[in-house]
């Protein structure tokens, strides 16, 4: 294994395509990886990037390429193929045939073997099967447990290029170059099926993809497109509608969200969105002349929108869509953008020191109109599609028809000396003036002027900036002084939210809550709600970039993007107008921005002007939304120094800290390194790290990514750290690292109990010395003692003389034990013998006298049998062991009871069950055995008319208790006690041997369970068991 650090510079090119700009970044062997044919990409739930060629695996974090090979584990250097298990197992097949696996930190074979003598070209998991495809033809369904395989042979030539689940996890769709298998597999009743399908053009298959949940791309040989969907009748193809590619189709890859790329052998690049059978050409990015030759072999989208390419021999290619277009306003210098408006024709109108600038959309540069003005634009208002209003910046205002360039001039009610700076249209499409003189309004139907100014209640007569809302308010913006708003009656002036200063406001916007959002120079951002109240301030005290505001703008997402003086932001507010601010600075590449925006309806771009530029950015909801990037861990130094800490503990994943770790008491200077995994302006990652048990708080954000803390003092502690990407989301979950540092000798409670005997025994010995009268007392003492020591020793005799006794009972029993088994057991055959003797006298004999004699004959026989059973039966219980085993209570007490279903339907015996069910750990042959000897007295001691039993099962605490009550004779009184004795009957007129229930008693004692009998004669016999849940010895 060993770390390549990408301190080279990376190719970077940007291609321009028809939608959007893409920025391709090449990594080869020069940049880190061991070679630049790749074959598999992985993204893992850290985010990682593992990379597999011919010559070993990488895994990559947006910095740094760390290698694995033979050496590190891996069964191959050779890698072909990978998959990742719901478990975080990633898997990775090799050339030879051989599949590791990369789990708990470090790799092993995943099969004990290998697993087949081709090359392994495909792997999937689905359904706790490792799918497996190979170069000769064969499919393997490989169980994630057992290992068990089973082998299917598609075609003895024929790679298997595409493996796939279908809607049914059972089955799985097989592509190889001919044909398409569907392959459906019942693991459980071993059943299978294979069907076959073949292109409709009648080719073989170049490439396959799946577009969605049940649909698949697949290019075939001859340059056709189909589109294979997974129906209720198998699968059934149907023709893709889309242009015809003008050279042979090289590669299909679907990105997800119905998008998908095709290549072609000139090395054009085409991405499509997939709707309805048409494929809707998105993008083409033509490659240039020394990337002709590159062959792509796969594509991959990782979770931050980034599309991967794996290519044969030209490396890794990564292609992320270029978000912000640069427009250059030339060739006069100093072009400065006063006003940017979308007109209904979807031009892009920009009102500069120039003149006006004019271009529609995707034409890739702006021109200057030839309108003859005599100097720039400070405002730009559409009337209709084919008249304007312009204001210059010496304060003219025209009415401007674009399709002829003619102008025609405007008298507004202003001095000579007034400035006009901006014009605007509200929603019943009157045209409000911005003046240094106040607000006009000129309203279309009337053909009249209206001035409002500080005599009509605004809070100033220079104006700024003019907003129409979306409830029918007119805000007018001023420079210190504040703002006012217009409702159709009357003004109404704020009053400023900061003590003994007015606003300074440079803009408005509205959000989807209603609120108004007011920009100013130097003092953040506020809103006002819909009653006029400021409910909410933002500043670069809460993450803002710069407090002086140029420009909002708001998306069809509801989010507003804020232009100011050091960048471009965006902000989201909820109902509570909590404000997420994410930095979007970079995609414009620190360009001084002007306060004019717009965004269109048809592509959600947003058109910044600039200084000498202008932007075309973004924001459609289509780009993959960003998330947050997990943090790695990845150093920890002891006093400075680096440490091996796989001598210290357990490590968990590869290149990581062990948790924890104890430190010793003077081990208290620890630096942690960490680093956040992201492929997307890794520079852009910002970290916040807190040491729970040291730190109250949260670090500041920063970008640096480490961090030395020193003298901390014995304790638990918890490393944790986070991370804010580019976007400004956050990692989902800190990282974190459990470590202890262990207090010193001095402070243990060891050490504190030692010094507490010591201090005892120095005052024992004190007294002692000092205490000589205590002498004479302690000979006497020792004289007792011996005679203590005699009656101890002749105790101990006595004692051993009982162990003997003790033993050699043992020793009695376990031969009486023994003898009742051998003898039960082997008295058996010969009562097995008479009894069939018996029966063969039946079949011989007519006599009936002898024939009675027969009967009492096999009635004694059958008894005996019986007995010698239960003397069986009472060895086995005194020898075995318990086997504990989960059962039903009520299940178990139904079997035993339904064994005695004759007795029950001859006796019309009501049986009812009382209490809850219960599962219960205990030996289940000895309970059954328990149930089974008690139930049988109930049934033999009966009562002739309206018999009943009632079992009550109740849980008490650990154990079960269970009653069982019969209205049968009884037991009288003195008989109570004896009933659970050997052999013991009540009356020699007994029906039954006297061991049911000695079988039970020594089934329950051995159970540590108890049994206890209370009886009334000829009324009623209640026998209450109580089993404690079996408890596995520790």
């Amino acid at each position: 294994m060993r770390i390549l650090s990408l301190g080279v510079i990376i190719f970077i090119l940007c291609v321009k395509a028809l939608a959007n700009d893409y920025q391709i970044t090449v990594y080869t062997r020069h940049q880190g990886l061991p070679q630049d044919y790749v074959y598999t990409l992985l993204q893992d739930q850290k985010n990682y990037l593992w990379v597999g060629t011919g010559n070993g695996l990488v895994k990559f974090d947006g910095k740094t390429f760390l290698h694995y090979k033979t050496s590190s584990g891996l069964k191959e250097d050779f890698i072909t193929a990978s998959c990742i298990t719901p478990f975080g197992e990633r898997i990775f097949s090799h050339f030879g045939g051989n599949i590791s696996s990369f789990y708990n930190g470090q790799f092993k074979s995943y099969t004990t073997k290998k697993v087949t003598t081709a090359s392994i070209t495909n792997i999937i998991f689905r359904n706790n099967f490792l799918w497996v495809g190979t170069k000769e033809g064969e499919v393997m369904a490989i169980h994630n447990h057992n290992k068990s395989i089973k082998k299917w042979l598609l075609g003895q030539y024929e790679s298997v290029e595409f493996i796939d689940s279908t809607k049914n996890a059972s089955n799985i769709l097989v592509a190889t170059e001919a044909l398409i298998y569907l392959l459906e597999y019942n693991s459980t009743n071993k059943t299978e099926k294979i069907t076959k399908y073949r292109v409709p053009d009648g080719s073989g298959i170049k490439s396959i993809s799946r577009l969605n949940s049940r649909k698949w791309l697949v290019a075939s040989q001859d340059n056709n497109i189909y589109i294979l969907e997974d129906s209720e009748n198998g699968l059934k193809f149907s023709n893709l509608s889309m242009s015809k590619f003008s050279a042979n189709i090289g590669f299909i890859h679907s990105t997800g969200n119905n998008r998908f790329w095709l290549t072609n052998d000139d090395g054009l690049w085409t991405e499509y969105k997939y709707f309805q059978n048409n494929a809707i050409q998105i993008s083409t990015v033509k490659l240039p002349a020394n990337f002709s030759h590159m062959v792509p072999n796969l594509m991959f989208e990782d979770n931050e929108g980034n599309v991967w390419i794996g290519t044969f021999g030209s490396g890794l290619i990564k292609l992320s869509i270029k978000r912000s277009i640069f427009y250059s306003l030339g060739p006069q210098s100093e072009t400065k953008v006063n006003s940017v408006l979308m007109s209904s024709s979807n031009d892009i109108l920009l009102g500069t020191n120039h003149g006006i600038y004019q271009s529609t959309p995707n034409l890739g540069k702006f021109s200057l109109r030839n309108v003859k003005l005599n100097d720039g634009v400070v405002s730009i208002c559409e009337v209709t599609k084919n008249e304007f209003i312009i204001a210059t910046e010496n304060s003219v205002v025209y009415r401007w028809d674009p399709s002829n360039d003619k102008l025609i001039s405007w008298t507004i009610p202003i001095s000579g000396q007034d400035k006009v700076k901006q014009i605007v249209r509200d929603r019943d499409n009157n045209i409000w003036i911005a003046t240094s003189s106040g607000a006009i309004l000129f309203d279309v139907k009337r053909k009249q002027f209206r001035i409002f100014t500080m005599e009509d209640g605004m809070a100033h007569n220079y104006v700024y900036c003019v907003f129409p809302d979306s409830h029918g308010r007119v805000w007018f913006g001023t420079h210190k002084s504040g703002l006012s708003y217009y409702n159709g009656k009357k003004i109404i002036t704020l009053q400023s939210p900061l003590d003994n200063s007015g606003l300074d406001i440079n803009c408005f916007s509205e959000d989807n809550n209603g609120n108004v959002w007011v920009g100013t120079s130097g003092q953040g951002l506020f809103l006002i709600d819909k009653q006029d109240k400021f409910i909410k301030f933002i500043s670069t005290a809460d993450g803002l970039l710069s407090d002086y505001i140029y420009f909002f703008q708001k998306d069809l997402q509801g989010a507003t993007w804020v232009g100011h003086k050091n960048g471009l932001e965006r902000i989201i507010t909820n109902p509570h107008n909590n404000a997420v601010i994410s930095d979007y600075s970079q995609y414009i590449a620190e360009k001084e921005l002007t306060q004019a925006t717009y965004q269109t309806k048809e592509s959600s771009n947003i058109w910044i002007g600039g200084l000498n530029v202008c932007i075309r950015f973004d924001v459609s909801p289509e780009n993959k939304s960003p998330i947050g990037s997990y943090v790695d861990i990845s150093d920890l130094k002891l006093n400075y120094d680096n440490i091996n800490w796989s001598e210290r503990g357990k490590i968990k994943y590869q290149n990581e800290i062990p948790d924890n770790l104890i430190f010793k008491h003077n081990e208290n200077l620890l630096t942690f390194t960490f680093n956040g995994i992201s492929f997307s302006y890794n520079e852009k990652l910002r970290y916040q790290y807190k040491l729970s048990g040291f730190d109250d708080n949260w670090s500041l954000l920063t970008e640096q990514n480490f961090v030395t803390y020193n003298k901390l003092p014995p304790g638990s502690y918890t490393f944790l750290v986070k991370s804010r990407n580019y976007a400004g989301i956050w990692s989902s979950q800190p990282t974190s690292l459990h470590f202890q540092i262990t207090p010193p000798y001095w402070e243990t409670w060891w050490f504190r109990i030692l010094f507490f005997l010591i201090l005892i025994i120095s005052v024992y010995l004190f007294i002692k010395i000092r205490t000589s009268t205590l002498r004479k007392r302690n000979q006497a003492l020792e004289i007792e003692k011996n005679k203590l020591e005699n009656e101890i020793k002749e105790r101990k005799l006595v004692e051993s003389k009982l162990l003997k006794s003790e033993l050699s009972l043992t020793n009695t029993n376990q031969e009486l034990s023994t003898l009742i088994y051998r003898a039960s057991h082997d008295l058996r055959g010969p009562v097995s013998t008479i009894s069939g003797l018996v029966n063969v006298a039946h079949l011989h004999i007519a006599d009936k006298e002898s024939l009675n004699f027969f009967d009492m004959i096999n009635t004694s026989v059958a008894r005996l049998d019986q007995i010698l059973k239960k003397l069986f039966l009472v060895s086995e219980i005194k020898q075995n062991d318990i086997i504990p085993e989960i059962f039903s209570i009520r299940n178990s007490l139904e079997t035993v009871i339904s064994s005695f279903k004759s007795e029950i339907k001859e006796k019309n015996f009501k049986i009812v069950y009382k209490g809850e069910d219960l599962n219960f750990c205990s030996d289940k042959k000895l309970f059954e055995t328990i149930v089974k000897n008690i139930v049988d007295n109930s049934f033999t001691y009966n009562r002739k008319s309206d018999p009943e039993l009632i079992v009550q099962i109740t849980r008490i605490e650990d154990s079960v208790l269970i009653n069982f009550w019969d209205n049968g004779k009884g037991i009288k009184s003195e008989h109570q006690i004896k009933i659970f004795d050997m052999f013991y009957k009540a009356s020699d007129l007994s029906k039954g041997n006297g061991l049911g229930l000695y079988i039970a008693k020594n089934a329950i004692q051995l159970l540590k369970g108890e049994i206890s009998v209370s009886s009334k004669e000829n009324e009623f016999t209640q026998i209450n068991v109580s089993i404690p849940e079996y408890q596995k010895k520790s």
